[in-house]
């Protein structure tokens, strides 16, 4: 190894933390930054150079080196060729940037914390706007990003940060330098973005004033299934809509945008989609599957998952439907799908409870199951197929003697469980009692007939016994009281 080795050096074991964190085409040097000057054959020769206000570079024993303000790149090259030329021996230089100058800027406009700044120089213009609004950038739909101004003594430059953001043209987001004033405005234009476009940022964009129309579409990445053929524009008139426009970006023509133009970016004609739906519980391949429209039934998925584990009950095994329905409908295509929570005590088991208590508010999806589609059910977009666990009981809660799980016997009605639960309580209901079938957190009261294992039968409270045990008797409690209170004070008052 050379005598005084590099990796001891703490200017050389720093070179790779900045000469290679930046870019040497867009970094401009200034006041500060630090270069390390070595000759490549000639170990010895090593000199350290540092900027000044100026952008002169003064290096001990050979002088200052005027650069001025000038790129990395160009700055390095100057570097090389002036220390090359003070050595007898023509020799291949190094120089490497060791240490980055600290940058004083100010931010000003739409951010939280308006104010001056000294940042690192590798720092970029958002990193100025972020660190000057809590860390976090103000929103691109409210604020001029089109349009960033940064000033400094000897320019006045305006950036397009949505080219930065949206296309990773760095040359927008450039290093922040001393003495820089970035403003950020309240956007004055915007249009209303929609369609089959990929990028965060739709609903109201900013635009530039008078924007070519296919200037600002270049910004956005379309989706495959997007007609860049037939894009619709329509002009507010006077706070009504106006006529629609079709433009094609395939023979573009001059149009310019203006404030509160509607912008959609139409979907092909016929482009085929790409859905699919989920298969969950005992199952041996759950997860997400593709689906034909029109095509694919519930059992080809069954088929693709590997049917159904030791423990799952195919029997059982339905469909929630995540379909938006009105009331109407919802009765119309599954009569059973609406329960009123009211209808049921709480001694039903808490997980029923709740999951009847949803189903009555929700009315967002309809359970179909699989074993009433004996020709198969053809699925649709974001269905789910729940193969539930073989329980091998049916449950009774309520009012019989002795509440709790009873093994399941094919064929079976509620009246023969409410039999092996003891009968009824003295306090049933008898005429009202129902079964309540439960499909995960859902639930749906069953009609008269064969019970299946892990339906729940409910025997509700009779309406006498609710006005005994909730209105006559604490009457009856209260009156007593009252009376036992008056008569120890009657006894205490003539002892």
């Amino acid at each position: 190894m050379f005598p005084g080795a590099w990796p001891d050096d703490p200017l050389r074991s720093s070179e790779s933390q900045y000469d290679n964190s930046v870019d040497p085409e867009s970094y401009y040097i200034g006041g500060g930054d630090v270069f390390l000057v070595s000759a490549v054959e000639l170990p010895s020769v090593r000199y350290t150079g540092t900027v000044n206000e100026n952008c002169d570079v003064y290096i001990p024993d050979l002088g200052i080196i005027k650069i001025g303000k000038t790129t990395l790149s160009r700055a390095k090259k100057t570097i090389a060729e002036f220390v090359g030329s003070k050595l007898r021996k023509q020799v291949e230089m190094y120089v490497s940037l060791v240490k980055t100058k600290t940058v004083v800027v100010t931010v000003s406009g739409a951010v939280a914390a308006p104010g001056t700044y000294r940042l690192a120089g590798t720092f970029r213009l958002l990193d100025a706007v972020k660190m000057a609004n809590n860390q976090e950038l103000p929103s691109l739909t409210e604020f001029n990003y089109r349009e960033m101004e940064c000033r400094n003594r000897d320019s006045l430059r305006y950036y397009d940060e949505f080219k930065f953001l949206f296309k990773n043209d760095l040359s927008q987001n450039p290093y922040v330098y001393p003495g820089d004033n970035i403003a950020l405005a309240y956007a004055k234009t915007r249009v209303f973005l929609h369609g089959s476009i990929k990028n965060p940022i739709t609903g109201t964009v900013p635009i530039k004033q008078d924007e070519p129309l296919a200037e600002f579409l270049s910004l956005f990445t379309f989706d495959a299934s997007a007609d860049s053929g037939h894009i619709i524009i329509q002009r507010s008139q006077g706070g009504s809509a106006g006529q629609n426009i079709i433009y094609s970006l395939s023979r573009p023509e001059p149009f310019l945008l203006k404030d509160r133009d509607l912008v959609i970016v139409s979907e092909k004609e016929n482009y085929p989609q790409v859905i699919a739906v989920s298969i969950k519980g005992e199952v041996l391949r759950p997860g997400i599957y593709p689906l034909a429209k029109d095509v694919t039934k519930a059992g080809d998925i069954l088929d693709q998952a590997g049917g159904p584990t030791k423990h799952g009950n195919i029997d059982r095994a339905f469909v929630i439907r995540h379909k938006k329905m009105f009331s109407e409908e919802l009765k119309r295509n599954n009569p059973k799908a609406e329960v009123s929570a009211s209808t049921v005590e709480n001694s039903v088991r808490p997980e029923i409870n709740s999951g009847v208590s949803r189903m009555n508010t929700t009315s967002d999806f309809s359970i179909i199951r699989l074993n009433d589609h004996k020709n198969g059910l053809l699925l649709e977009s974001e269905d789910e197929i729940v193969v539930p666990k073989k329980e091998y009981c049916v449950y009774v809660s309520g009012s019989v003697r002795h509440p709790g799980a009873y093994a399941f016997v094919a064929g079976k009605t509620r009246d023969y469980y409410i039999g092996q639960a003891g009968g009824y309580s003295s306090k049933a209901d008898k005429t009202n009692s129902f079964v309540v079938t439960y499909y995960e957190s859902m639930a749906q009261e069953k009609e008269n007939g064969a019970l299946e294992e892990g339906d729940v039968v409910v025997v509700p409270d009779s309406q006498q016994y609710k006005f005994l045990s909730m209105v006559f008797i604490p009457i009856l409690s209260a009156i007593a009281i009252t009376i036992s209170t008056i008569l120890a004070l009657y006894t205490s008052m003539h002892k």
